[in-house]
């Protein structure tokens, strides 16, 4: 699609799944803030519940609200409806030029809701993680109040166009944004180095569907075959209610490998893991918008993730051993393959580090390509 699709000087309107902390939610924030940046009025709607989200807008000076309504696939009719209509009285007084939608029930409500609304410009924004959730009549006539379509950084175009029946030429393509201190930490390029330790860093929230029991299992799997071969394994990430990281504590405790995992989760001590990796980890059973998998780039580091469309969409295809199938032995392998071949983490990062530049925009005032 070519022309402007956003008009300039508006209230515009993104609708989240909710104001936590994720890959949407990032890219949410970065565009927002490039925005408001850039003269506009950004508005961040979080269908959901309340999170850190809101402390960062807050501190940005941004509009945000927490709406607290729960969509979910397979619910029934009548509470759809009431959260519909829910919906619909908390978003229309805002009286938004710009209503667009990220993630699938985003995009739904900005189908159904926002001619209702009189939002003159309504953009379904798809991520290529919804490929699991079945088209319906629901979201066919969603589709009929769109006035455009928009992919997201690490959504892939064709992958949209046929997962939702939409012309490939109909859908602007929006680069993904990254920070400004991201740029600034220094590449990791002592990779090449033999080490008798090899770091790995694995970025992503305690969620059933990210598999740090996996890569926790990979790393036992290795000192049972391979005892010449020194792994530090480190787990970032928020811990929702804290039931998930004590199960992986647990595990890793009975697996008796103290001093080879270690569990983190305060942010502050990110960039001093990024300096420590050799390796970037992502094992995961979904994904859209990979935040871990463009930071791991950006910092050009070698990157290992689990075989699913939008990680190749981001990492490329010249490097086949940076996929691995959901197994613990397939990421075993994977990291044996890296460790035994430094010069090979060395190409990979430089590959990375490229490619991130390449693909992402950083500049807040020049990130909306319209």
């Amino acid at each position: 699609m070519k022309g402007e699709i956003i008009p300039k000087s508006k209230k515009i309107m993104f609708v989240i799944p909710s104001l936590t902390f994720g890959g949407v939610e990032k890219f949410a924030l970065e565009y927002a803030t490039a925005l408001k940046k850039a003269g506009q009025h950004p508005v961040v709607v979080g269908i959901g519940k309340n999170g850190p989200l809101s402390e960062v807008l807050l501190e940005r000076e941004i509009e945000h609200h927490a709406f607290k309504l729960r969509f979910f696939v397979g619910q029934t009719r009548r509470s759809f409806l009431q959260n519909a209509l829910h919906f619909y009285l908390k978003a229309k007084p805002m009286k938004a030029d710009v209503w667009m939608g990220i993630s699938y029930w985003c995009n739904i409500m900005v189908g159904l809701i926002g001619p209702l609304a009189n939002a003159r410009q309504r953009i379904w924004n798809q991520q290529s993680v919804d490929a699991s959730i079945p088209m319906g009549r629901t979201e066919r006539l969603a589709k009929k109040g769109i006035n455009a379509y928009a992919a997201n950084g690490l959504a892939p175009i064709n992958h949209i166009a046929e997962r939702h029946e939409i012309p490939t030429s109909s859908i602007q393509r929006l680069d993904n944004v990254l920070e400004a201190p991201l740029w600034e930490l220094t590449p990791q390029f002592s990779l090449a180095q033999p080490r008798k330790e090899i770091r790995i860093l694995m970025v992503a929230n305690y969620f059933p569907e990210k598999l740090q029991t996996m890569a926790i299992e990979a790393v036992k799997l290795l000192e049972d075959r391979r005892p010449d071969v020194s792994i530090r394994l480190d787990l970032l990430g928020r811990a929702p209610g804290g039931y998930s990281v004590e199960q992986n504590k647990a595990l890793a405790f009975d697996l008796n490998l103290y001093g080879k995992v270690f569990f983190h989760t305060d942010n502050q001590v990110k960039e001093q893991l990024f300096k420590q990796a050799d390796i970037g980890l992502l094992a995961t059973l979904s994904e859209g918008y990979s935040n871990s998998i463009v930071e791991y780039m950006a910092y050009g580091l070698p990157v290992l993730a689990s075989d699913i469309l939008a990680n190749r969409d981001a990492l490329g295809n010249d490097f086949a051993v940076a996929y691995f199938e959901n197994t613990v032995e397939a990421l075993a392998s994977a990291i044996l393959v890296l460790y035994d071949k430094p010069e090979m983490r060395l190409a990979i990062g430089k590959y990375n580090l490229q490619r991130a530049r390449e693909r992402h925009i950083f500049d807040p005032i020049q990130c909306w390509p319209f």
